[in-house]
């Protein structure tokens, strides 16, 4: 197993919401700053496809993941979306009798509240705010350094997955092409990915999808004097999906999906993508005599892991 490496330019805060570990019984869930892929800049605004099984991209210093191209979307729908695949990309055909995915339905309260480090439910005051309330949470109070994260999702989630036999079978796909796309990306026309180390480029074999979902993280210094930090989730109309954070002490929150991704106000499909599971697509200069491009290493990744013995399939987690 392998742990996740993110830009070292990201700001500390967006790396520790990314290593959250939310989900124990879920050990290789890895947080997504941008649950959203944003819209796209038209006359009007149009959703953009997000983060999705089989996407293979990378993190960026904003904590963005960003899509190069899906391997189960032929060249042509890729740059449709706006993404980069090879020029002689070949996408990944899945045969007619084979099972590729499999769907879980998170529903039960503990997976719609979900925090971690120095937070907890708070039972008292909350903070003032606008709307009906729907759940505050407190650090201690201390002078001591505290810091914690929480994702409130309040229509539950869906977790989609590509299913490990599936992944076996991808293998000869990656041995095939994993050498050529790391080629591609290193080529100065694609300015996307300015440096491309091998084991960098990922794979999204399992997402954590919603409806909506809002998300808070903070690391409160040592002090003169004891404080706490205090947040309240609203929801801003009862009519609407539109939730609101009200703060006290130094927290970054914030909510989604964006108005212009609702349909008059409501969050009407699960695509917000709050969660993956990834892979490292892993290129081998010499497997015993055999050149990489037969035997490149798909990966996952995993938070607390080092790497395996080398196998088909290794897993990267967020080290905690």
């Amino acid at each position: 197993m392998q742990t996740l490496k993110l830009p070292v330019e990201m700001p500390d805060h967006i790396e520790q919401y990314i290593r959250s570990d939310f989900l124990l019984e879920y050990p290789d869930w890895i947080s997504m700053w941008s649950p959203s892929q944003g819209c796209k800049a038209e006359p009007v605004p149009i959703p953009r496809r997000s983060v999705g099984l089989g996407d293979v991209g990378y993190f960026d210093k904003t904590g963005r993941f960003e899509i190069l191209f899906n391997i189960y979307l032929s060249r042509e729908t890729n740059l449709k979306h706006g993404y980069q695949p090879p020029k002689n990309f070949i996408h990944y055909s899945v045969g007619p009798c084979e099972e590729q995915w499999g769907h879980l339905n998170l529903e039960k309260s503990s997976n719609r509240r979900l925090l971690s480090g120095d937070l907890e439910i708070s039972r008292g005051e909350h903070v003032g705010g606008h709307g009906t309330l729907v759940i505050t949470l407190s650090s201690p109070k201390t002078k001591d350094p505290v810091r914690g994260t929480a994702l409130i999702l309040p229509d539950a989630m869906v977790r989609t997955t590509i299913l490990p036999s599936a992944q076996e079978e991808m293998q000869g796909y990656f041995d095939q092409h994993a050498r050529e796309w790391y080629k591609f990306c290193r080529a100065h026309e694609n300015k996307k990915v300015r440096e491309t180390k091998n084991g960098s480029l990922l794979l999204v074999t399992s997402c954590y999808k919603a409806k909506t979902w809002a998300m808070a993280t903070f690391n409160k210094r040592r002090s003169s004097k004891k404080q706490e930090v205090r947040l309240s989730l609203y929801k801003s109309d009862p009519n609407a999906d539109i939730y609101a954070w009200e703060v006290e002490g130094s927290v970054l929150a914030r909510t989604g999906p964006a108005q212009e991704e609702m349909m008059n106000g409501l969050a009407i499909d699960a695509n917000q993508c709050v969660a993956v599971e990834l892979c490292a697509l892993v290129e081998k200069s010499i497997v015993r005599g055999v050149p990489a491009s037969l035997h490149s290493i798909m990966s996952t990744i995993s938070r607390t892991s080092r790497f395996s013995v080398a196998s088909t399939i290794r897993k990267f987690q967020p080290m905690r």
